[in-house]
């Protein structure tokens, strides 16, 4: 599902320092004090061991090529953009966007992922894409405010309130009337049937071949403290 996201109406010079004050003054702070989820224990971990089979395994039950095609017909790049992806994977989307603007950024937790993304990246020919490493909690943007951002299916894995944390950082990425785009999954189970129900999607969608992350995700629903870590710099 792609939507768009809207920033405030501003002029756009004082709009965009306004927003690189902000993200400084952001990062002095979590430079000081961090309680953050950790999003490197999520399932996507496991992805760095299929990087290499992660694009044939998942054609084999979704268009890529046609998403990819939707979301660029959405976003209508211009030249002289710059858009950020998260949860990047291999870069398909990326690179595949690469030749519509002036740069594009593109993040992920999968070291393993990256690695494929930039032997992907090198093999075309492609210069003007940034792979980095990192998540919705964790990348730091530092930049003018960003045209456009664009994550799919990978805002699933953070927990609910991480979430709403995920999308207020996404926003304040953005440049005034820059959009997201954003495509996921939402699942519809009841609550004592977590240990059966991802086991199930599982047999439907062999070509995952992660095998640990049915029982990770059950576990995660069976979870009421998720992994936390807090501390101080004084």
């Amino acid at each position: 599902m792609a939507g768009r996201a809207f920033a405030p109406d501003h002029k756009s010079q004082r709009y965009a320092q306004e927003k690189l004050k902000e993200r400084k003054a952001d990062q002095t702070t979590s430079d000081k004090w961090q309680y953050q989820y950790e999003e490197q224990e999520h399932p996507g971990a496991d992805f760095d061991a299929v990087a290499e089979s992660y694009d044939e395994a998942q054609g084999r039950f979704r268009d890529i090529q046609g998403e990819i095609r939707e979301i660029l017909q959405f976003l209508d790049l211009k030249a002289d953009q710059t858009i950020l992806e998260i949860g990047t994977g291999t870069g398909e989307l990326a690179l595949a966007a690469s030749p519509h603007c002036a740069r594009v950024y593109a993040a992920d937790l999968s070291a393993g992922m990256l690695r494929f993304a930039k032997r992907k990246a090198a093999s075309r020919g492609v210069a003007n894409v940034d792979l980095l490493q990192g998540g919705f909690l964790t990348y730091r943007y530092l930049g003018t405010p960003l045209d456009a951002i664009v994550t799919q299916l990978a805002l699933h894995h953070l927990p609910d309130f991480w979430k709403q944390v995920a999308l207020m950082r996404m926003a304040g990425m953005l440049k005034e009337g820059g959009e997201l785009c954003l495509r996921d999954m939402v699942y519809s189970f009841e609550v004592r049937e977590y240990e059966s129900f991802f086991p199930a999607i599982w047999m439907r969608c062999p070509g995952m071949l992660i095998p640990t992350l049915p029982a990770r995700w059950a576990c995660t629903c069976r979870k009421s403290t998720p992994p936390w870590t807090g501390s101080w710099r004084g």
